[in-house]
Order: structure tokens, then C-alpha cells, then sequence
């Protein structure tokens, strides 16, 4: 056997699992590989971007600081976060949506946008909704090339990222899973014979969709590390 030969049987042994179906088990030795695979990834990109301050953990570390520290934000602040968020996730909002998106999160306090981020299912918006931020940020823009359509998919990689970064070490870091078009063509195949009804436009229903999914493999991956198997293995 040549080296070559050897190496590519080894590697078999790295591969992510799968079921009798092709599916990728949901399992937390897979979560973990693939959070190896991200990271690696990761390392070899950031390389390749010298300007590190534009990156979205960068941008999420200053606007952590100024929700702490100050009643609003600045709106700069706030835009930069977005724009590295639409970037690095492919969302394609124009310059304009995300200005108006910005300005609507430093139209609330920043104690209010925390609490929001941090609790919520305890913190309710105005007429009384679980979520509040993701249909805050949810709602229809009036600006730019997508003016009129909702941006859905993006609030909640906005909430989920910020949560991830001002709640690092906490439960909380994982209260807002992401809905894009990956989640929704592959979530149906690991929620059968699982959940009843799935509902993808309803945020607070697809969470507890995503749950239900969860707790019937007792639990052993965060949404987050769920997230990532079926995006890293379906992208």
C-alpha cells in the first residue's frame, strides 16, 4: 500500500457519521468535528483577510461594549456589525437595508436590545410576542434593492451571532437558532416521525421545532452545534 493509499484510508475514520439513509447523525462526536472542520476553516480565511477589524466578532466586541456602557449604541457601530454579519453569511442586503436595520435596534435602549437578546421568551415586545428582536429586525425595509421584502434569514443570524459573542459561556449564547435556505430544505428530513407540523415562519414555533428535534436525541448537541451539521454537511 503507498502512502497516499494509506493516508486516504485513514481519513475514513475522521468522516462525520451517517445513518442507513446518508443522513449525518446527530450526534455530539459529529458536532465536534465539524466544529474542528469550521474552525480550521476558519483560521485558513481570517489569513487571508488582513483586516481583522471588519470581521464580525471584531465588530460584535465594540457594540457589546457600548450596549454595556452606553443608553444607545452608535449607529456606526451598529452598522459595521451588520455589514460583517451580511458579508460573511452571504445575505446580500445592500448598504441602504442595513442602515435602516441598524437604526432600528438603536431606536431601543441598549439595556432593552440586551434583555431582548438575553431573555427572549421573558421579555416581551410590545403586543406581547416571544422574539421580539428577530420580527423587529424581521419586518419589511422601505430602502434599497430588496425594499419591501422581509429579512427574515438575517435577524435571526444577527440575533444568533450577537448571543453568541455577549453571552459566550452562557446558555444564552444559544437561545436563537438560524433560518436560512439550507435549514429549511434539510431541517424537514431530521424532523420526520419527529414533529407534527413543521413551521419555519413562525420563529418561536421553529424553535420549538428544533427542540423537539433535540430532546428525541436526548439532548446532546446545542442548536447551534445542530445548525452546523446540517449546514456544513448539506452546504
Amino acid at each position: 500500500m503507498t502512502l497516499i493509499e494509506s493516508e486516504h484510508n485513514n481519513s475514513t475514520k475522521y468522516l462525520l457519521d451517517r445513518d442507513s439513509n446518508g443522513m449525518v447523525v446527530i450526534s455530539s462526536d459529529n458536532a465536534a468535528r465539524v466544529e474542528a472542520m469550521i474552525a480550521e476553516n476558519s483560521r485558513y480565511n481570517s489569513s487571508l483577510n488582513s483586516n481583522n477589524l471588519s470581521t464580525s466578532k471584531a465588530c460584535l466586541d465594540i457594540l457589546k461594549q457600548e450596549l454595556y456602557d452606553m443608553p444607545h449604541p452608535d449607529l456606526l457601530t451598529v452598522e459595521n456589525s451588520m455589514r460583517a454579519i451580511n458579508r460573511e453569511n452571504s445575505t446580500r442586503l445592500s448598504a441602504e437595508e442595513l442602515s435602516e436595520l441598524a437604526k432600528r435596534i438603536c431606536a431601543l435602549s441598549s439595556s432593552e436590545t440586551l434583555e431582548y437578546l438575553e431573555k427572549p421568551t421573558i421579555k416581551l415586545g410590545p403586543e406581547g410576542e416571544k422574539y421580539f428582536l428577530v420580527s423587529h429586525l424581521r419586518n419589511k425595509t422601505a430602502t434599497g434593492k430588496r425594499s419591501g421584502r422581509e429579512n427574515y434569514s438575517f435577524a435571526t443570524k444577527f440575533c444568533h451571532y450577537a448571543c453568541i459573542n455577549f453571552f459566550q459561556g452562557k446558555t444564552e449564547a444559544d437561545n436563537f437558532p438560524i433560518i436560512d435556505n439550507v435549514v429549511i430544505a434539510v431541517f424537514p428530513k431530521y424532523a420526520e416521525n419527529i414533529v407534527k407540523q413543521i413551521v419555519f415562519d413562525d420563529y418561536e414555533t421553529f424553535v420549538r421545532n428544533i427542540d423537539e428535534v433535540l430532546a428525541h436525541h436526548n439532548n446532546n448537541i446545542s442548536r447551534n452545534g445542530f445548525d452546523h451539521l446540517m449546514w456544513y454537511a448539506n452546504k
